[in-house]
């Protein structure tokens, strides 16, 4: 009873539906916890703002058992992990869960996946012949075609793949009759198994092989564009909640942006004049997102696409959007992802009233710090933290929304100076000016030419942003030694140490 109430507490609870559960029962286990994904519900206002929406729920089993109940209003698809120290013990396993459900589940980890058994309410939707159908085919694309300059091998074996997924389900509902629900769920997901792999290879090939990728762009995107003209994404809300579907509507809009950001005059079709031309040049991310959602996509799939920019953009980079919200709301007045949203656009319209205060010293002139030494000369006698960013870093932006404040909070009247060094920034003095007291970033802020940034990336050891290092009185300094995202238990650490040091 009591891993019950514990798994009770920790997922949501929805006020409409039927309670569904999973009794899980794993003889010989060696694994302390199973975990749950789920597949198909995205869309969902409270799964997608969810801070913790990627964060699998861990379910602590005794012995092997563990009971798992869920509130649903709508069927859901899963995906169970089990992990022991032995891989060959391992599995994953998918699973579609409708409201009512009651679902036994059997496996013997010495004789896996042989020994998994289903059972119980809803059991003819969740046998393991639909197993192929949602395997980890696209990790072993990745894999056997890392490679590939030219798309004719990976476009010929997702075919080969679409195919042979096609008879798995058509033998499946012949041998199992399941429900209308899980058809409905497989065939949309098979309908565009295509599309989606290829977009998917294809988003994160180019990063591998770049320069061989940029030559042959056409032949990859030749491929992709045919696709969709077969399988229309404009406006097929009814596969929203289809499995992976809306995930991968997320992810094209992010590599639509990203083509359109490599080849300026493809960008041309999203503006009308040159007024237009500078905002999406200012703001290649919110601003053009938008435009890319109000020229290719309508109803509920495109609403569901302004949440994303939101939900990607809040705490990240806040450009632009107050103006996109106001913009949404007249299009979608009683959406249901408004609530989510307005909180932070309060903040964000606050933080925009922020002005520079004598806090925040600003030296835009940079000539005479061409060097990392004539940077440390200027603070030495200091312990000082210094952040190297630039108003168009993502990553950066993220860490100043999620931790300047903290930094500041925890060492007030501890002796901590900060320096803020904009990289890659002297066409964007507006925007960086702007940044500083939206961000409160007190103390010295200096626009870098490029001499500056080159010769402390090079000493420093680094070629990535954001870079955070600390400055010792003495002029000596030390990389940040956590990874990225910031960890202020680390970092806190190193500055104690610094702020110690004679």
């Amino acid at each position: 009873m009591k891993n019950l109430f514990l798994i009770l507490l920790i997922v949501p609870f929805f006020a409409l539906g039927q309670q569904a559960s999973i009794h899980f029962d794993i003889k010989n286990s060696t694994a302390k916890n199973i975990s749950i994904s789920f597949e198909n519900n995205y869309t969902e206002p409270k799964e997608l703002f969810s801070e913790s929406y990627f964060d699998t729920p861990i379910l602590p089993m005794n012995e092997g058992k563990i009971d798992w109940i869920y509130q649903l209003s709508q069927p859901v698809a899963l995906k169970v992990y089990y992990e022991t120290d032995d891989t060959l013990k391992q599995f994953e396993y998918y699973l579609f869960l409708s409201p009512g459900d009651d679902l036994q589940f059997q496996a013997d980890e010495n004789k896996l996946p042989a020994s998994i058994k289903i059972t119980g309410k809803g059991s003819e939707n969740n046998q393991a012949l639909i197993q192929p159908l949602h395997d980890n085919f696209l990790q072993t694309l990745y894999v056997t075609y890392k490679k590939d300059s030219l798309p004719n091998r990976v476009f010929n074996a997702i075919k080969e793949k679409n195919t042979q997924n096609l008879n798995v389900l058509e033998d499946y509902i012949a041998k199992y009759r399941p429900s209308k629900a899980f058809i409905r769920n497989e065939s949309i997901y098979l309908q565009y198994f295509l599309l989606i792999q290829y977009c998917y290879f294809k988003g994160s090939h180019k990063y591998d092989i770049y320069q061989a990728y940029m030559r042959n762009e056409e032949k990859w995107q030749s491929i992709e564009d045919s696709l969709v003209k077969i399988n229309p994404i404009r406006n097929n809300d009814d596969a929203l909640n289809a499995s992976d579907y809306a995930y991968f509507l997320s992810d094209f809009l992010l590599r639509t942006k990203e083509r359109l950001c490599n080849h300026p005059k493809l960008e041309q079709q999203y503006y009308q004049n040159d007024i237009e031309k500078k905002l999406l040049e200012d703001d290649p991310e919110n601003l053009l997102r938008e435009k890319i959602i109000d020229k290719n996509f309508t109803g509920k799939t495109a609403e569901f696409l302004y949440a994303v920019i939101f939900k990607t953009s809040i705490n990240v980079k806040e450009d632009n959007l107050p103006e996109i919200f106001e913009r949404f709301k007249q299009k979608y007045p009683n959406s249901e992802y408004r609530p989510y949203i307005e909180p932070a656009i309060t903040k964000i319209k606050e933080k925009r009233t922020r002005k520079l205060t004598d806090e925040m010293i600003l030296i835009r002139n940079t000539d005479s710090l061409q060097t990392f030494d004539d940077v440390l000369k200027s603070v030495k006698g200091k312990t000082v933290f210094l952040d190297m960013w630039g108003t168009w870093c993502t990553g950066c932006r993220m860490q100043l929304s999620q931790h300047s404040d903290s930094i500041k909070q925890h060492y007030i009247s501890k002796g901590l100076d900060y320096l803020y060094i904009s990289n890659y920034d002297l066409t964007k003095e507006t925007k960086w000016k702007e940044l500083i007291p939206y961000y409160n970033l007190t103390g010295t802020n200096i626009l870098a030419n490029e001499n500056l940034t080159n010769d402390i990336m090079k000493k420093v050891g680094r070629n990535a942003y954001p870079t955070y290092v600390i400055i010792k009185k003495d002029g000596t300094f030390e990389l940040y030694e956590g990874d990225s995202p910031l960890n202020l238990e680390i970092l806190f650490k190193q500055l104690d140490r610094a702020l110690n040091e004679n």
